[in-house]
């Protein structure tokens, strides 16, 4: 898929900013498919995260 071939769900409408949150004919939420939000929607990877988070802060709390 394109960049600019985002589909909304709502109204179908295309050719979408690659970063927009909404849709630009409909004002709907667009669907995070790609980037790093979409990576932390996945269970594993967002208990991935939190752990490497409480890893930095503590050691920034040791060090």
């Amino acid at each position: 898929m394109n960049n600019h071939e985002i589909r909304c769900v709502h109204c179908g409408n295309t050719g979408h900013d690659p970063d927009a949150l909404n849709c630009l004919f409909c004002g709907e939420s667009l669907p995070v498919t790609t980037g790093f939000m979409a990576r932390l929607s996945r269970p594993k990877s967002a208990a991935a995260f939190a752990l490497l988070i409480i890893a930095a802060f503590l050691l920034f709390l040791f060090l």
